[in-house]
């Protein structure tokens, strides 16, 4: 999105301050956008890291109205991945043994 000049994430008020170029400045107030939001463990954990990690996407995504569309489709992907390391794991293990690692596996990957 241009036009921002800066972006962060305000731990205080638990807002994104934007400044954008022309000076004028504009606080996004996350507890209030993600009240409207439909969310599940996974993709709550998600807005924290993109939060904490990349207040500037999380900004864009809120500003141009594609933050639950993004949040559906993260959480699609990552059920699918999921999926993917099981079925590898069930070819050496029994499909419990494998479930759990894959659910623990994809508890640490990270970005």
């Amino acid at each position: 999105m241009k036009g921002i000049k800066h972006c962060a994430y305000n731990m205080d008020s638990g807002t994104i301050d934007i400044i954008w170029e022309n000076d004028t400045a504009v606080s996004l107030l996350c507890s209030q956008i993600e009240k409207e939001l439909d969310t599940t463990i996974l993709t709550r954990s998600r807005l924290d890291w993109l939060i904490d990690n990349e207040p500037l996407t999380y900004a864009k995504l809120v500003l141009s109205g594609e933050i639950q569309s993004y949040l559906s489709q993260y959480a699609k992907d990552q059920t699918e991945q999921e999926n993917n390391i099981r079925q590898q794991l069930e070819k050496h293990y029994p499909p419990e043994t494998a479930r759990e690692i894959a659910r623990e596996f994809m508890m640490y990957d990270s970005e």
